[in-house]
C-alpha cells in the first residue's frame, strides 16, 4: 500500500531512502551481488508488467480499483484498531532500529549481517512512493509489497539465524537480538498476516476486479456493465421527456 501521500514529503523521504541504500551500497559495501541483481530484475518485471499487461494505463487507479480500495480500506481495515499505528511501528522496526543497530558499535560488522535486508526494505518503499505518484497500474502497486516481502525473506533469515543462532550469536548485543527478533515476526506477519490472505485475495474477487477472473465471470460484469449504462440512459431520456410536457 503507498506509505505516504503528501508531495513534498513523497519526494523528500524517497530521497532519503536513496542516499542510505548508496551509503550500504558504495560505503559499507554490504549490498551482496544476488540481492542487487534480484531486486534490479524484479523491478524491471514490474514496469513490464505495468506497460505490457496493463498498456501503461495510469487510469487504473481510478474507477472500480479506487471504488476497491475504499471497500477493502472501510470494511477490513478502518476499524481495526492498529491500523494507526502499523506503519509508524513497520517505520521504527523496520528503518530506524536497524540504522540505530548498524551505528552502535563495529558497525561494519553490523552492517554486514543485517545491511542487504536493510537496503531492500528501503528500495521497496522507494519503488512504492515512486509508483503511487508515476500513477503506476494498481495491479502492480499491489504485487511490489507483495514481491519485495517474499524475496526480503531470504535476507531476513540469513539475518536472523546469524544474530540469533549462529556460531557468532555470542558477539552481538541484546539491542541486535531484539531488533533481528522484531524484524523476523514484523515483515513474516506482512505477508502471511496482511498482504497475501487480506490485500491480495480481496484484490482478486471478481466483483472488484473482474479482468482478473474466469471469461464466464469477465462477460457477466461487462453485461452489468452495458446493463447499467442502458438503465441511465432510459432514465435520462425519461427525465428529458417529463420537463417537455411540463
Amino acid at each position: 500500500m503507498p506509505l505516504l501521500k503528501d508531495g513534498v514529503a513523497s519526494l523528500i523521504f524517497p530521497s532519503l531512502l536513496g542516499y542510505g541504500c548508496y551509503a550500504l551500497f558504495k560505503d559499507f559495501k554490504v549490498v551482496n551481488d544476488r540481492d542487487l541483481v534480484c531486486s534490479g530484475i524484479l523491478i524491471i518485471w514490474l514496469l513490464l508488467v505495468h506497460l505490457f499487461r496493463f498498456g501503461g494505463d495510469r487510469s487504473r487507479l481510478k474507477g472500480s480499483q479506487g471504488q476497491h480500495l475504499a471497500d477493502l480500506e472501510n470494511k477490513h481495515l478502518s476499524n481495526a484498531w492498529w491500523i494507526p499505528y502499523y506503519l509508524p511501528v513497520a517505520g521504527v522496526i523496520g528503518l530506524l532500529l536497524p540504522w540505530i543497530s548498524i551505528w552502535m558499535d563495529d558497525s561494519k560488522v553490523r552492517a554486514r549481517v543485517l545491511g542487504s535486508h536493510l537496503f531492500l526494505t528501503m528500495l521497496q518503499i522507494i519503488v512504492e512512493v515512486l509508483g503511487e505518484q508515476l500513477m503506476v497500474a494498481w495491479p502492480v502497486q499491489v504485487l511490489n509489497p507483495i514481491c519485495f516481502n517474499a524475496f526480503r525473506l531470504i535476507s531476513l533469515s540469513e539475518w536472523s539465524y546469524t544474530i540469533l543462532l549462529s556460531a557468532q550469536a555470542a558477539s552481538f548485543t541484546d539491542f541486535d537480538k531484539g531488533v533481528a527478533l522484531a524484524n523476523f515476526v514484523l515483515w513474516v506477519n506482512n505477508l502471511m498476516g496482511f498482504l497475501l490472505p487480506w490485500l491480495l485475495t480481496d484484490y482478486l474477487h471478481p466483483k472488484y476486479q473482474p479482468e482478473m477472473g474466469p471469461e464466464e465471470l469477465r462477460k457477466e460484469a461487462r453485461a452489468l456493465e452495458e446493463l447499467a449504462a442502458l438503465i441511465e440512459q432510459k432514465q435520462a431520456m425519461l427525465s428529458m421527456s417529463k420537463r417537455k410536457n411540463e
